[in-house]
């Protein structure tokens, strides 16, 4: 277990750097040794397009739910992404769509055969498995009208903060 491998391993730091309070809250339960709360940069691209208050004519409401396979699928929580896509759309607005950006998704077939079952094969929701890199992630996020994380738990939301980042 990650999280076992992790706590023995603080008996070999002197002190721990998270990104968050949540982060540092959790690691505490766990040491004495000092915590520091050390916030991630989240730069600003330039690689998105000027992002346009309300819909884009022509282009469904796009809705971006990333997430890393490897990450956890329960705590990551995609299932929950789609039926709160499909409970907000109904089953037939077609003027919307869900990505799921994943990665991973091979590593975990329990998972994939549960998201599967999910989208249910609603045309409206794709899922995107592949590695992006910077660029294109942000040209994705630039694209997308909401941005939708249900994760059980959140260490900082790296994600939320780099779309804000990107208007």
């Amino acid at each position: 277990d990650l999280l076992d491998d992790w706590i023995a391993a603080l008996d070999h730091v002197h002190e721990i750097w998270v990104p968050s309070r949540f982060t540092a809250q959790a690691f505490r339960r766990h040491t004495n040794r000092p915590v520091h709360v050390v916030p991630h940069p989240v730069p600003v691209s330039g690689a998105g397009p000027e992002r346009v208050s309300g819909p884009v004519a022509g282009r469904p409401f796009t809705v971006l739910t990333p997430f890393n396979m490897a990450s956890g699928f329960t705590r990551k929580n995609p299932v929950a992404a789609v039926r709160a896509f499909k409970l907000a759309f109904g089953d037939g607005a077609a003027d919307t769509r869900l990505i799921l950006k994943t990665h991973h998704v091979s590593a975990y077939a329990a998972g994939c055969a549960e998201l599967a079952a999910a989208i249910d094969g609603d045309p409206r929701i794709t899922l995107l498995d592949r590695t992006m890199d910077r660029a294109e992630l942000d040209r994705l996020v630039a694209g997308s009208d909401a941005l939708m994380l249900l994760h059980r738990s959140e260490g900082f939301g790296l994600p939320l903060a780099e779309a804000m980042a990107q208007g």
